[in-house]
């Protein structure tokens, strides 16, 4: 989903620049090991995987706001690109307030953001918890998730991936001396 994940990348920025904050309060934002191992994560895991769900399940994946016969063949890459940046700007976002000497907002930043992905699924339980063509949601014929076998176990292999390897970085910045 769109902007669950967009959100989810900028939270993802935000936690990796935090568990690093001790290495980044003199750094430059641009120039630094950590956020290149970010960029590598976005990059070749996060989007990759949410790019599957919105080749394989694009109804699902945009929300059934639009019907994915009317999306551009590029629409793809657009997702693609607003996943990137958006966790890019998280980074960059904690990374200047760290600089700062704003570290102590971070953590507020950190419990807001899940605080809205949660909420987000719940309020939108009908186009987060179906899954089906465009057709089949508005028909009120979309297959509940936990039915959705295929659908269900690519969403936890992906979210698998995404999630311990999201922890890895996590541990690795910050055990780093």
């Amino acid at each position: 989903m769109i902007p669950f994940d967009i959100t989810f990348g900028f939270l993802a920025g935000v936690l990796l620049a935090f568990a690093a904050k001790k290495h980044l309060k003199q750094t430059e934002i641009f120039f630094n090991k950590y956020i290149y191992l970010t960029l590598i994560w976005v990059g070749v895991i996060f989007a990759p995987s949410t790019m599957l769900f919105q080749y394989t399940w694009t109804a699902w994946n945009t929300m059934y706001v639009v019907d994915p016969a009317t999306l551009s063949p590029y629409f793809i890459i657009v997702v693609c690109s607003s996943l990137v940046i958006a966790t890019m700007l998280g980074f960059m976002f904690a990374h200047h307030l760290i600089r700062k000497g704003k570290e102590s907002i971070v953590p507020a930043c950190i419990i807001a953001l899940g605080i809205f992905l949660v909420l987000f699924l719940f309020l939108t339980p009908d186009r987060s918890f179906h899954v089906g063509t465009y057709s089949e949601w508005l028909a009120g014929n979309a297959t509940p998730i936990l039915n959705a076998t295929g659908f269900l176990i690519n969403a936890v292999v992906v979210g698998a991936v995404d999630t311990l390897s999201l922890l890895y970085l996590l541990f690795r910045f910050f055990s780093e001396k």
